[in-house]
This record gives C-alpha cells, sequence and structure tokens, in this order.
C-alpha cells in the first residue's frame, strides 16, 4: 500500500523593497518576451514600490523564483494583480497561489475591498491559481493583450476581498 501523500508546505512569500526592484525586473524580462508594462525595467519597479505597490516573491537559495504585484486603483480601492511570473523550472510549486494570497492580504491590510485581473487565456496554470483563490470568471478579452509571444486572449477574474 502507498503511503498517504503528505501536503507540501505552503511556500513563504516576501513584500519587496526597493532593494528587490532589479531581480524583479530581471525575472518579470526573462518571463515574456513581450510584456504590456514596462515592468522588465528595474527604475520602474522600484518608483512602484516606493509609491506603495505591493510586490511579492519567493526565493530559493537566495534566488528569486516567483513575483506579483498588485497595481493599485486607489480612487476605487480596487487592484489588480498582475506581474504574475514563475520560472520555468519551478512551475506547479504552489508559488503563485502563496503570492496572490499574500497580496489579497496585502490588499486587505490597506483597506482594499475588490481585486482583478486579465490572466493569459492559454496559460492554464495561472486561470487555476485564480479559481482556487475565489475569484469569478468574468469573460474572455480576444486579442486584447501584448504579452508572451504577440497579441493573445485574456480572461477577466474578479472576487472580493
Amino acid at each position: 500500500k502507498k503511503p498517504a501523500a503528505q501536503p507540501r508546505p505552503r511556500p513563504e512569500t516576501t513584500r519587496a523593497l526597493p532593494e528587490h526592484a532589479a531581480a524583479v525586473a530581471e525575472l518579470i524580462a526573462a518571463t515574456f518576451e513581450h510584456y504590456p508594462t514596462p515592468s522588465g525595467v528595474p527604475a520602474y519597479i522600484e518608483a512602484n514600490i516606493r509609491q506603495g505597490v505591493p510586490f511579492r516573491f519567493v526565493e530559493i537559495d537566495g534566488r528569486m523564483v516567483a513575483c506579483a504585484s498588485a497595481d493599485l486603483v486607489r480612487s476605487a480601492k480596487t487592484a489588480e494583480l498582475t506581474d504574475c511570473a514563475t520560472r520555468p523550472d519551478q512551475r506547479g510549486g504552489g508559488f503563485m497561489q502563496a503570492i496572490l494570497a499574500d497580496l489579497m492580504q496585502d490588499l486587505r491590510d490597506m483597506d482594499f475591498s475588490t481585486a482583478f485581473t486579465l490572466a493569459r487565456a492559454s496559460i492554464p496554470g495561472i486561470n487555476l491559481a485564480f479559481l482556487r483563490l475565489g475569484f469569478s470568471f468574468n469573460g474572455r478579452m480576444l486579442r486584447s493583450c501584448r504579452i508572451g509571444g504577440g497579441i493573445e486572449d485574456m480572461n477577466v477574474w474578479s472576487r472580493r476581498l
């Protein structure tokens, strides 16, 4: 008889500080051939962190392996969960789900009431992460974003925090 599978421990996430900006930018640039914002530019990431935009990441042996951010829409008390990047050799480890859950807690702590995302329709893992976190699917925008290898369809997800 096979022993019961043990649940893996929840990955620990870290809130990014300005000194993490270069590593965040490098990870995003390495993940996406094209990206709709200049998130592969360290100065852009650093400026966002200094303005209070929460970025979180997971590190293994001193190397950043996954990250994401919450792009704040302060006037509406909502945020877009974005900049979701995981190194290909680290996918499937539950890192993004932990990062997104902690970003949602950061938003609650900031008194934000909702969150949303535009997730690449062609990438099952990221869509599954949002589904597992209780997001509602609100439709698909066809050929709406230059990301990854070209112009892609984006799934729209949202939830109350």
